[in-house]
C-alpha cells in the first residue's frame, strides 16, 4: 500500500482495497479479538457485522460490512459497505457470500478455523464515491438462528465523542479497534491511492490508539459512536502493524444519507423510505422471515348474524371472502410483514331498505324518535357526509325507486373493527370517526379479528347477511 503526505490542503492514502484475487496477506498479531474484554459492551452490535467474500469478473476479494435496520424495522437485510470495494472492477452480486459468526470464542486466536454462517447473493441498492458507502441488500432471507443483528444509525451532523470500529482484517477473525480520541471531521479532499479523490468534509479522522489497526479486508467496516449507532464506514488510512497509532479516514453516514441526490446515490430511500426523518434509529435483531402466523374471524352484523361474501384485502394483492356464515381464515402470513386489513363489499345495495328507514331518519331528524346507537347514525349516513340530513334521506328515496343503483361517495356496506367497540360509543357526542381497517404490525401469534358490518340506509339492521 502506497502511503504519503502531499499537501496541508490534499491527503493522499491508501484504502484498505481487495486485490485482485484471494492473496494471504500478513495479519498483525496485534489486532483484537472481539471477544477480548475491549470488546464485552460490543456483543450484541457485533452480530451484525460480517466478512464479505466478493465474486468479481477480475477475481475474488473480500471487505467487511454491517448490518442495518431501516426506520419501518420490517427485518429489510440491508447492508453497508465501501465504494471502493468494487470501484474499478465488475461485480457479481448475486455470488457475493456474507459470513456471520466469524471470530474466536474468547480472546485467544482459535487453534484451528472457527465455525460460520453464510449467505449468498445480494442486489445494490445505492453507492457514492464521495463518502465511499455502498449499500446492498442480501437476496435471500437470513434464518433466525444466525441471530444477526441489524444494527442503529446515527445520521446527525454531531460528531461523536467516542468510536470504535468492527471489522475482518485480511479476512480473519471479526476484530475490534478503539479509541480514547474524539473522530473529527477532516475537512480537506483525499487523494487515494486508486486515483479517486474525495471532496472535503466527507470522512472523519480517527486515530486509534488503544490497540487494534485495519488492513486490507478492513474496508466498509462499520465505524461506532457512544450509543451503538453506525457513523460511518471505513475507507483507508495509515494502518500500523505495531498497533501503536493508527490513523483511519471513514466515510460520513451523515453524508452518504442524501449522498448524490438521488435514490441509487443515496441512503435515505431504502433506510427511511416513508421519510420518518429520524436522526437516530435503534437497531433491532433479525425477524424470522420464515415464520409465520394465521388470522380468522367474522364479519357479522351488530345482532351477530354473519355477512357472506365480504372481500377482506390484506394488501399487496393478498386478500380472501367471507363464507356464508360470515367467517374467513388466512394461513402462513409472514411475520416479517406489516398488513392493513380492509373489508369491503359493495353490492345488492337494496338489501334491507324499506319505507320503514325513511320514517326512522326522519323521526331522528324532527327529534321525535332519535338514534339510539352510533351504528343507526352510520347507516343513516347514506352520502357519507359525516352528518345527518334531508340529502340522506332523498338518496336513500332514490335507491327505492330504482333511480339509483348507488350511494353517492359510498358502498352499500362499511366496517369497523370489532375491537374498537362502537356500541359503547355516546351516540350524542359521535362524530362519525371510526377505523375502517385492522393494522397488523410486530405480531408473533395467530390472530382472530372480527368485524361489524354495517348496511347503508338500513336503520333496523333487516339485511339478510347471506345475501
Amino acid at each position: 500500500m502506497r502511503q504519503w503526505k502531499k499537501s496541508a490542503s490534499e491527503l493522499s492514502v491508501s484504502s484498505s482495497q481487495p486485490p485482485h484475487a484471494l492473496v494471504l496477506v500478513v495479519l498483525a498479531n496485534c489486532h483484537i479479538n472481539i471477544n477480548c474484554n475491549q470488546g464485552s459492551a460490543w456483543q450484541t452490535v457485533k452480530r451484525g457485522v460480517c466478512r464479505i467474500m466478493m465474486v468479481l469478473e477480475e477475481g475474488i476479494g473480500w471487505c467487511s460490512g454491517t448490518m442495518l435496520n431501516n426506520t419501518e424495522n420490517d427485518g429489510t437485510p440491508y447492508l453497508l459497505s465501501a465504494y471502493h470495494c468494487q470501484d474499478g472492477y465488475t461485480p457479481m452480486y448475486d455470488l457475493w457470500r456474507f459470513d456471520f459468526n466469524y471470530e474466536s470464542s474468547n480472546c485467544q486466536n482459535p487453534s484451528s478455523e472457527p465455525e460460520f454462517v453464510s449467505v449468498l447473493g445480494s442486489t445494490l441498492r445505492s453507492a457514492w464515491a464521495n463518502s465511499d458507502f455502498l449499500l446492498l441488500e442480501i437476496q435471500k432471507p437470513i434464518p433466525a438462528d444466525y441471530q444477526v443483528y441489524l444494527s442503529g444509525w446515527n445520521k446527525s451532523a454531531q460528531v461523536p465523542t467516542q468510536t470504535t470500529l468492527i471489522h475482518h482484517p485480511t479476512a480473519d477473525l471479526k476484530k475490534i479497534t478503539t479509541t480514547s480520541q474524539v473522530a473529527q471531521i477532516y475537512t480537506a479532499s483525499i487523494l487515494w491511492n486508486n486515483e479517486v479523490t474525495t471532496p472535503p468534509n466527507h470522512h472523519f479522522r480517527v486515530t486509534f490508539n488503544q490497540g487494534g489497526t485495519f488492513q486490507i479486508g478492513s474496508s466498509g467496516g462499520g465505524l461506532f459512536d457512544q450509543n451503538k449507532h453506525l457513523v460511518a464506514q471505513l475507507h483507508g488510512g495509515f494502518p500500523d502493524t505495531l498497533c501503536r497509532v493508527t490513523t483511519a479516514y471513514l466515510g460520513r453516514f451523515a453524508l452518504s444519507w442524501e449522498g448524490g441526490g438521488t435514490r441509487e446515490t443515496r441512503l435515505k430511500d431504502w433506510l427511511d423510505p416513508n421519510n420518518k426523518n429520524v436522526n437516530l434509529l435503534d437497531g433491532i435483531e433479525n425477524p424470522d422471515a420464515s415464520a409465520t402466523f394465521d388470522v380468522q374471524g367474522k364479519v357479522m352484523m351488530s345482532n351477530g348474524e354473519g355477512i357472506a361474501n365480504v372481500q377482506l384485502n390484506f394488501g399487496d394483492g393478498l386478500e380472501i371472502k367471507t363464507d356464508l356464515a360470515g367467517n374467513y381464515f388466512i394461513a402462513e402470513l409472514s411475520k416479517n410483514a406489516r398488513y392493513q386489513v380492509a373489508p369491503i363489499k359493495n353490492d345488492n345495495i337494496i338489501n334491507g331498505l324499506s319505507a320503514f328507514d325513511l320514517l326512522k331518519i326522519q323521526k331522528h331528524l324532527l327529534n321525535i324518535e332519535t338514534f339510539t346507537s352510533p351504528i343507526q347514525m352510520i347507516a343513516a349516513d347514506a352520502n357519507h357526509s359525516e352528518s345527518l340530513s334531508a340529502l340522506d334521506l332523498l338518496a336513500i328515496q332514490k335507491v327505492l325507486l330504482n333511480r339509483e343503483t348507488t350511494f353517492p361517495n359510498n358502498t352499500s356496506w362499511r366496517f369497523i373493527p370489532e375491537v374498537f367497540n362502537l356500541a359503547s360509543t355516546n351516540v350524542e357526542t359521535f362524530n362519525f370517526q371510526f377505523p375502517e381497517f385492522y393494522s397488523i404490525e410486530d405480531n408473533f401469534n395467530d390472530l382472530i379479528i372480527n368485524f361489524i358490518g354495517i348496511k347503508i340506509g338500513d336503520t333496523n339492521e333487516s339485511a339478510d347477511g347471506k345475501e
